[in-house]
Order: C-alpha cells, then sequence, then structure tokens
C-alpha cells in the first residue's frame, strides 16, 4: 500500500493495530494506538494535515479480539441470542456470544467517529471510505479455519457520487485486490506481477463479476499452545468450496480458545449426542470437503463423495492444485517448513 500509493503523491498512515514486520517493509506514518483504545485526535491530525495533499489513512481496531471486554454486552440478552447451527448451545457460549456482540457494537462506533471526523474535514465527498471486517471470531469453526464464517469478511464503502448509495454485489473478491483497487482510484496505471487485481468497477456499479474464484489458506503452527501442523487450503467459486486439510490425520489443534465456552462444549459433549457430533465435527476431520454454498450456507453437509459433484470436485482441486504451484506451496512440506521458520525467530527475538 504504502510502496505504491507514495509515488502518486499520497501520505500513508497507520493508526491502531500494527502486527506487522518487518517494519522496514511497512513504512507506514505511524500513528500510534497499540492498545485498546485509538487514538482518534491523532487521525483527525493526521486528515487534516494538508489538505492539499492526498492521504490514505489506515485505521486497524483492536475490536472485536478476545478477551471480549469492550462495549456494553448488557444490550445483548444471552438467552434470546440466535446461534449458528454449528455452534454448541450452552450458557458459556451464550454470554461469550454477548460479550463478543458488543464489541462489535463498541467496533460500530468506532466506524462512526472514523465517517463523522472526515466529514467534519470537508473532504469526505472525495475519499474513498472502505471498511473490511478481519477473519471471523475466535468462536470454533471461525478464526483459524477456512469455512465461510472464518474467512468471509464484510466489506462496506462509500464514496459519494462514485459508489450507489444502498447498492450490493455478491462478486467475488480478496484481500490482495484491496491495494490494486486504491491505486487504481487514485488515478495510477495497473501494476505488473501483483496477485490482486482492481475491483472498482464492482464498487462503482460497472460490472457484478470479478474473479471466478478465491483462494485462502490456514496454518496452525505459530499460533500459541500448537504443537503439531494442521494446513488447511481452499478454493471456491460462487457455489461451491473444496477444503484440503492437509494434516487430516491429525486432531485439530486450533480448539483451545481464550474463552470459557471452549471448555463447556467438551462437558456437555459427554452426555449430549448433539454436542458430542458438533465437537466431534470441529476437532475430526476429513481430508477432503466440498460444500454447495448456495444450499448449505453453513457448510454443514460435506458432499465431496457424492458422484453427482465428482465433476465439480475435480475443477475447484484442479483450480486450486494450480494455484499452490504458482504461490510455491508445497502443502504439508510447506506447513513443516513454517514451523522450523517460527523456532528460529523465537530463538532470535524471543516469543510474544
Amino acid at each position: 500500500m504504502v510502496h505504491f500509493l507514495r509515488p502518486l503523491g499520497y501520505r500513508i498512515g497507520l493508526l491502531g493495530k500494527t502486527m506487522i514486520a518487518p517494519a522496514d517493509s511497512f513504512p507506514f506514518d505511524y500513528l500510534g494506538g497499540k492498545g485498546d483504545a485509538l487514538d482518534f485526535k491523532a487521525a483527525q491530525k493526521y486528515i487534516e494535515k494538508d489538505k492539499s495533499e492526498p492521504f490514505c489513512l489506515v485505521v486497524a481496531s483492536h475490536q472485536p479480539h478476545g478477551p471480549w471486554d469492550q462495549g456494553d454486552a448488557s444490550l445483548y440478552d444471552p438467552k434470546k441470542l440466535s446461534l449458528p447451527p454449528y455452534i454448541v448451545d450452552t450458557p458459556e457460549t451464550r454470554e461469550e456470544r454477548a460479550r463478543y456482540l458488543a464489541e462489535v457494537t463498541y467496533l460500530d462506533g468506532e466506524v462512526g467517529r472514523v465517517m463523522k471526523m472526515l466529514e467534519e474535514s470537508g473532504q469526505s465527498k472525495n475519499t474513498l471510505f472502505l471498511f473490511l471486517s478481519e477473519q471471523g471470531s475466535s468462536f470454533p469453526g471461525g478464526k483459524y479455519n477456512l469455512y465461510d464464517v472464518g474467512i468471509r469478511a464484510a466489506a462496506i464503502a462509500r464514496w459519494p457520487g462514485k459508489i450507489k448509495a444502498g447498492s450490493e454485489s455478491d462478486a467475488l473478491a480478496s484481500y490482495v485486490d484491496i491495494v490494486p483497487t486504491f491505486v487504481e482510484a487514485a488515478g495510477g496505471k495497473p501494476i505488473q506481477g501483483l496477485d490482486g487485481r482492481s475491483f472498482l468497477n464492482v464498487l462503482t456499479g460497472k460490472t457484478n463479476q470479478h474473479r471466478d474464484y478465491v483462494f485462502a489458506v490456514a496454518t496452525s503452527l505459530g499460533v500459541k499452545g500448537v504443537t503439531h501442523p494442521y494446513g488447511i487450503r481452499c478454493v471456491r467459486d460462487e457455489r461451491f468450496k473444496y477444503i484440503w486439510n492437509l494434516n487430516s490425520e491429525n486432531i485439530f489443534p486450533c480448539s483451545r480458545a481464550a474463552h470459557s465456552h471452549t471448555s463447556s462444549w467438551v462437558q456437555m459433549a459427554k452426555t449430549n449426542v448433539v454436542a458430542r457430533e458438533r465437537l466431534d465435527r470441529f476437532l475430526h476431520r476429513p481430508e477432503v470437503e466440498l460444500y454447495d454454498l448456495k444450499n448449505d450456507p453453513w457448510e454443514q453437509k460435506n458432499i465431496a463423495s457424492d458422484p453427482k459433484h465428482r465433476d465439480t470436485l475435480a475443477r475447484l482441486r484442479k483450480e486450486l492444485d494450480s494455484w499452490m504451484r504458482e504461490q510455491g506451496d508445497l502443502g504439508v512440506q510447506t506447513e513443516l517448513d513454517a514451523g522450523k521458520r517460527l523456532k528460529k525467530y523465537i530463538q532470535e527475538h524471543g516469543e510474544n
């Protein structure tokens, strides 16, 4: 972002979360904000610093991220919350869900403050405002996974006169497409060699198509407390998703999130058949998963062994294999190499 927007005359600031390294690869103007509270005064000062100079400001909130202790959880009655069908319904889960939603509401307030700040600066009509969520929550099946609740990000864009208010699009796009989109919006030329490509025409309503496929990866090595590899790769088109669990012989390791609901699932599974089935599905996975996202948006029915979908599975597998070769991804070996690099990094820099 910095390297491609700065030559176009932009200053690029970053406020908030900074889990990036090495620093020289991310030469933002750092505005602070390592704790939960964002310094909105610093953001306002950066926006209004020089109105003759275009700017790009990344406001990276810490919410919603565990521990879920921001916002007003009393706004959500745990007993009245609806839960997704893959969740084990325990009182602890409902309490955690309420706290999670409180942080989402807190985040919504932060987004509102930034929008108001932009309005008051007088630059909102000439600014592309883009909100993106990160990976899904750390409830089982979300973060650390490649199910849609773990990788599908919310995207809300506002650009008066350019983007039609209230318009929507189902076009497939990926995080790698963000920088090329910003470059085009800033008047720059397409950059050769990037994995991403601009979806500005989707935002402006000129098309409702962007990608035929999107890809995602997950690795467990590096997650605190994880001792064995569990690599996952996936590809999806508009309707189907193929997931390849590289280490399906292992128990899925990212099951001890720092939330009380995790242990409550284990306890209920001892006496409740439904809870046991849901917990087992989370911990023990087949090598291949295929889902019809149109008819099964929660990805509950694995149709990988269904003869009717043999061609679909073969097509998606071919696309994923091709993409992995392009990326230099060797699958299991890449996962193991990641573990070696992590160990070396900890030896040199310590663990945080």
